[in-house]
């Protein structure tokens, strides 16, 4: 295994919370740690939840996140901010998802921005999982997993499309298994 990919209701729900957490902290500096906090406020118990959340930021090694969550846990701060702020940190690649306005992404050396493909969006389940399941797919294509923080600008732009583009197949198409009308 060479990266360890976490987040959304397994930070949340014990006892998984607890041991993926314990999990990441074992393996942070043998894998490659990836986060994408996929916040469910209703679900939360919000001072347990960000301290934990917390924690797991500062151990990762790349920030998937979306728009919203960055609000969430970063009320009132502009994403660029907090994408500078987390890669002081120990973090080295950031990645926004933007919805229709497409992704950002910023490491120590480079930022970019690109926009979402054009599609017709059928339905937005799994838009951000199909996200980052490019953004991983892409790292490995690349040999990149543990080279994340060296990628150059047009490096970022292509990760950022690819991943873009995985997540607007997703939209494209009805989620599978919902119940749909006759």
């Amino acid at each position: 295994m060479t990266a360890l990919h976490v987040g959304s209701l397994g930070l949340v729900l014990e006892p998984i919370a607890s041991t993926l957490l314990a999990l990441v902290e074992r393996e942070r500096g043998r894998r490659l740690i990836v986060v994408d906090p996929n916040i469910r406020p209703g679900l939360i118990d919000d001072g347990l939840y960000r301290s934990r959340l917390r924690r797991v930021l500062e151990l990762s090694a790349v920030v998937k996140a979306s728009a919203g969550d960055l609000d969430w846990l970063f009320p009132g701060v502009a994403q660029a901010a907090v994408a500078e702020q987390l890669l002081k940190a120990e973090v080295r690649l950031v990645v926004i998802t933007l919805g229709v306005d497409g992704a950002f992404a910023a490491n120590r050396r480079a930022q970019t921005r690109v926009p979402a493909p054009a599609v017709q969006v059928v339905d937005t389940i799994g838009a951000g999982d199909a996200f980052g399941a490019g953004l991983l797919a892409w790292l490995h294509d690349h040999q990149a997993l543990d080279r994340s923080a060296s990628l150059d600008g047009d490096q970022l732009r292509e990760l950022l499309e690819f991943s873009c583009a995985a997540a607007a197949v997703t939209v494209s198409n009805p989620a599978p298994g919902r119940p749909r009308s006759s």
